[in-house]
C-alpha cells in the first residue's frame, strides 16, 4: 500500500474561495493596515488591505468585523460625529456609515479612470474629496460632487482655523501644501518642497503646521508663513496628528514622537512600520503594515503592543472533525474554519503550506 503526501502552497489565503477562517493568532488582523479613527480612548476603528474593517470598544481587547460588502482594500476614514462617518476604498468607491462605522453601504462612484485618495467633511454638507488631480466638492451632504480642477496629485484636505488647507504633489515629487480662505475658490500656495511629495499635515490651536512627506518633516509657527525643514533621507512619512497643543506623533518607516509642538523629535524604536496614528483625549493608537497596532496611554511616554501576531508562514493543517480544523505555523500563527468550512474567503499576505495525506 503507497503513501504520498500532497504539497500544496498558498501564496494567499484568497485560494480559500469556499472556506471561511477564524483567525486565532495573530489577532485580530494580518492584513496591512491603512488609516485608524479613534472614537474615544477605547473605541477605535481600523481599516485596511482586503476589506478589512474592525471595531474595538474596549481599547483593543475585543475586536468586532465591521459590515462592508468589498473586498477592496480600504484606505480612508473621516467621521463627523460619533456615528456619521466616509470610507474611500483603493478604486472609486465611496462609502458612509450612520452607526459608528458598525456597517457600511456604497454611497458614491467615481469614473472608474479616477481615484479617491482622501476625504475630509466641514460639516453634513460640506465635504471635499481629494482625487488625482481633481478635487471635489459637494455641499448636499455627498449626493453630488462638482470637480475642480488641480495640477496636482490630491494627498489629504483638512479645515484648520478660518482656513483650509490641501496636501499635494504632482509628477517630479513636488510636494505643495496650499491654502485658502475662501472655502477653496482661490488658493495660494504657502509652501513647496521640489523632490519630496507632501503626505500628511495637522496644526494645534496655536497655530504651529506641520507637514510630512517622503524623507522629510517639515514645520512652521506662523501658519505657513516661514518654514523649517529636517531632511530624514531614506523614510517615509505617511501620518501626522497633534494629540493636544504640545504632544505631536508622525507615523512612517520611523516613527517621531515631540513634546514640544515638533521643536525637538524623538526617534521611537521597537514600533513597526506604521501607515496611520489617531488619538483620542489621552491615547495615541498607531497600525500598520501586517497588522501591527501600538497604543500610548500616557502621550507617546510609554507604548504597549495591541496587536498578537508574529511574521511566519503556516506549516501544518489538523483537522479535529469534518468541520473543525486548524492551520498552524511558526511561532504562534493559527486559524481555523468556521461553518463546515463554506463561505467567504479569508485575504492575506501570508503564504500557508498545507499538507494532505492519502493512503
Amino acid at each position: 500500500m503507497k503513501k504520498f503526501l500532497l504539497i500544496v502552497h498558498f501564496f494567499t489565503l484568497t485560494v480559500f474561495a469556499q472556506l471561511q477562517w477564524e483567525l486565532i493568532s495573530p489577532y485580530p488582523t494580518y492584513a496591512d493596515i491603512y488609516d485608524v479613527w479613534t472614537f474615544n480612548d477605547s473605541t477605535v476603528l481600523i481599516v485596511g488591505n482586503s476589506g478589512l474593517c474592525m471595531k474595538t470598544s474596549d481599547g483593543g481587547t475585543v475586536w468586532q468585523n465591521c459590515v462592508i460588502n468589498t473586498t477592496n482594500d480600504l484606505k480612508g476614514l473621516y467621521f463627523l460625529n460619533d456615528n456619521e462617518g466616509w470610507l474611500f476604498d483603493a478604486s472609486c468607491k465611496l462609502y458612509k456609515s450612520t452607526n459608528g462605522g458598525e456597517s457600511w453601504e456604497l454611497f458614491y462612484s467615481l469614473p472608474q479612470e479616477r481615484l479617491i485618495t482622501s476625504i475630509y467633511f466641514k460639516d453634513a454638507n460640506n465635504g471635499y474629496m481629494g482625487s488625482d488631480y481633481r478635487l471635489y466638492v459637494t455641499t448636499d451632504g455627498g449626493v453630488n460632487w462638482t470637480p475642480k480642477h488641480f495640477n496636482n496629485y490630491i494627498c489629504g484636505t483638512k479645515e484648520l482655523g478660518n482656513s483650509l488647507f490641501c496636501a499635494t504633489s504632482a509628477t517630479g515629487f513636488v510636494g505643495k501644501l496650499y491654502r485658502s480662505t475662501n472655502n477653496g475658490v482661490t488658493w495660494d500656495t504657502i509652501y513647496s518642497m521640489p523632490g519630496y511629495p507632501i503626505v500628511d499635515f495637522d496644526m494645534n490651536s496655536q497655530g504651529v503646521l506641520i507637514c510630512v512627506g517622503k524623507g522629510f518633516a517639515a514645520r512652521s509657527t506662523d501658519m505657513g508663513v516661514s518654514w523649517v525643514f529636517l531632511a530624514f533621507n531614506y523614510k517615509d512619512f505617511f501620518d501626522v496628528e497633534f494629540l493636544d497643543d504640545s504632544h505631536v506623533f508622525v507615523a512612517g518607516s520611523l516613527n517621531l514622537m515631540s513634546w514640544n509642538s515638533g521643536a525637538d523629535w524623538t526617534e521611537l524604536a521597537g514600533l513597526g512600520y506604521f501607515k496611520a496614528v489617531s488619538c483620542g483625549e489621552n491615547n495615541i493608537i498607531t497600525a500598520g503594515l501586517s497588522g501591527e497596532i501600538f497604543r500610548s496611554t500616557d502621550k507617546g511616554g510609554s507604548w504597549m503592543k495591541v496587536s498578537k501576531r508574529k511574521d511566519n508562514v503556516f506549516r501544518a493543517a489538523f483537522f479535529t472533525s469534518r468541520d473543525t480544523g486548524f492551520l498552524a505555523g511558526e511561532e504562534g500563527d493559527a486559524i481555523h474554519p468556521k461553518n463546515n468550512g463554506r463561505s467567504q474567503n479569508m485575504a492575506g499576505d501570508s503564504m500557508a503550506s498545507l499538507i494532505l495525506q492519502h493512503r
